[in-house]
């Protein structure tokens, strides 16, 4: 039964978008979608861990693509996302990802009230959200555009006909899409996150102020933030001041509390939650920090340079931001030393930290401006979409 009712519901979506496409070829050289650019007309699906790495590149995107005349849709089971509407003409539908039988019944639920305005395309965020992108494109005969920004989500693509086009937000992203044979046919192109930058350097603009540094990684084992407690610990053992601020939750995070109450850090580590945009965050302190482990593509990092804070990182990431002696300090070595020793470098020399921070903001506005994402971004739906556009011939 429940197959059945999935079935009539993708089967009505088919049906209303054929009906458009029927009414589009009697108008005056009308594409088959209402309106927009080329009218595009794209659902955008997103889990909650991309949402959460994500969430300013997916705002200025929503803004970016309404711009363009991209109408815009988001499916997502965060409930932080409801902020989106917000920008102005944003809908957002939730989805749950539940278990069976009750997955059938969300989905179903979901095409319905998507049918009344077929989208003309589904892009997918992340590896969290490819199933259900999939699903909608059978609902409703499209094509799925993917992003990568996460060696999870490369290994988490595999070939389908609903595939057609795949955006890495990296450069080793790319390479990791064009070398795997089974992707290397599908179009493929580098289009790197957007971020606002900041007016001025954030770091150490107050020398007589204890430094500060920003974590915002979860708290889980993947991240391995222990690595940050534990050199937190060894600068304050070598005699420098540094109040860390951990920003996050995870399944690490009751192991982390009690190794930082045995290591007496209470006063100099803060477990808290950002109150408010990561760039008012971000405004405060003065070094920010990368944990090993962290093999995404994220906006806070980016944020971060953006915003002129001095950034430090571990070698062996996906992010091609992060250039050592650059952009950024990057430790060669995954360890708690390594980390503290990098730290100890930029506290004791403030022109350094300086000259990285500065380097990284105009990195930033050079290769992540919000405005060229979302040109990108149009440019490969339009070449996605425009194959099936369908025109009167004139008689």
């Amino acid at each position: 039964e429940s197959d059945s009712a999935i079935a009539q519901a993708t089967q009505t979506a088919v049906d209303t978008r054929l009906g458009s496409a029927s009414h589009a070829d009697m108008s005056d050289t009308t594409p088959t979608a209402p309106s927009g650019k080329g009218g595009i007309d794209v659902a955008i699906c997103i889990d909650c861990d991309a949402f959460a790495r994500l969430r300013p590149v997916i705002r200025h995107l929503c803004v970016g693509l309404f711009d363009h005349g991209v109408r815009v849709r988001i499916i997502t089971s965060s409930p932080e996302a409801e902020a989106l509407t917000s920008l102005g003409p944003v809908e957002v539908f939730t989805y749950r990802d539940v278990a069976w039988p009750l997955h059938r019944w969300n989905l179903r639920r979901l095409i319905g009230e998507l049918s009344s305005r077929p989208p003309t395309l589904i892009y997918a965020l992340s590896s969290g959200s490819y199933p259900l992108s999939y699903a909608l494109a059978d609902a409703f005969d499209v094509e799925v555009v993917t992003q990568v920004s996460a060696a999870g989500d490369v290994d988490s693509l595999h070939r389908s006909h609903r595939l057609a086009y795949i955006i890495a937000a990296s450069e080793s992203l790319l390479s990791m899409v064009r070398t795997r044979e089974e992707l290397s046919a599908i179009p493929s192109n580098l289009i790197r996150p957007g971020v606002l930058r900041g007016a001025e350097l954030t770091c150490f603009r107050n020398e007589e102020a204890t430094a500060s540094l920003v974590c915002t990684a979860n708290l889980d084992a993947r991240n391995r933030v222990a690595v940050v407690v534990e050199a937190a610990l060894l600068v304050r053992e070598h005699g420098l001041r540094l109040q860390t601020f951990l920003l996050g939750t995870g399944s690490n995070e009751r192991a982390l509390r009690q190794m930082v109450r045995t290591r007496k850090l209470t006063a100099d580590l803060t477990f808290t939650q950002p109150i408010g945009a990561m760039t008012d965050v971000l405004r405060g302190a003065d070094l920010f920090v990368l944990p090993p482990g962290a093999e995404q593509v994220s906006a806070n990092a980016l944020q971060a340079m953006a915003s002129g804070t001095a950034v430090l990182c571990f070698a062996g990431g996906v992010a091609d931001c992060f250039h050592d002696g650059e952009t950024a300090i990057v430790c060669q070595e995954r360890t708690a030393h390594a980390l503290a020793d990098a730290l100890e470098r930029l506290l004791r020399d403030h022109a350094l930290a300086h000259r990285i921070a500065d380097n990284a903001r105009e990195y930033v506005k050079k290769h992540h401006q919000m405005s060229t994402m979302a040109e990108l971004t149009v440019r490969a739906f339009e070449e996605v979409t425009m194959p099936h556009k369908t025109f009167r011939i004139p008689t």
